[in-house]
């Protein structure tokens, strides 16, 4: 919270405004401790870099936070890693870096064997074996996992839109 407090003053010094009050100071405090709880997924009372970024690319995308981290919540009491192995596999197909999959990179991780997972409608999806991806075509598993995915209609599926269906979000 000082870190913060001390911006705040450096922001307020520069347009020429007077020193935070006590008030100034624990909305500022509140505010900070709020963050850290919508943050701290883990509830340990420090953020991991899979937490902030997992933040970051919800917050960046106007998309329901608290959907997604509800879901998440009950995975990670399942699984403590699940956060950490989704973002390496979001990661590991977006090329471009830009917090949303597009069509091209999908297809490239069904083709070169580095998603094996077959999106359902409905139900659980499922992890396809070495023999069903080679024998499919990795462009109709891409239309799959954007017709289960992709809730905007963009045909793109974005971070938030990739963890709320690997979490158990269906349309």
């Amino acid at each position: 919270a000082r870190h913060w407090e001390t911006l705040a003053l450096v922001d307020l010094r520069s347009r020429g405004r007077s020193l935070l009050g006590s008030q100034g100071k624990q909305v500022i405090a509140l505010r900070v401790a709020q963050l850290v709880r919508d943050m701290d997924l883990k509830r340990k009372g420090k953020i991991t870099i899979e937490e902030w970024l997992h933040y970051m690319l919800l917050a960046r995308s106007g998309f329901a936070a608290r959907q997604v981290n509800g879901l998440l919540d009950k995975a990670l009491e399942r699984n403590k890693n699940i956060l950490h192995d989704l973002q390496k596999m979001f990661d590991a197909a977006d090329t471009t870096k830009c917090g949303t999959l597009n069509f091209a990179e999908i297809v490239s991780m069904y083709s070169r064997h580095l998603w094996h997972l077959r999106p359902s409608q409905s139900g659980p999806s499922k992890n396809m074996s070495e023999e069903e991806l080679k024998a499919g075509d990795p462009e109709e598993f891409a239309k799959e996992v954007v017709q289960a995915m992709d809730i905007k209609g963009d045909a793109r599926v974005s971070y938030p839109e990739f963890m709320a269906y690997s979490l158990g979000r269906r349309k």
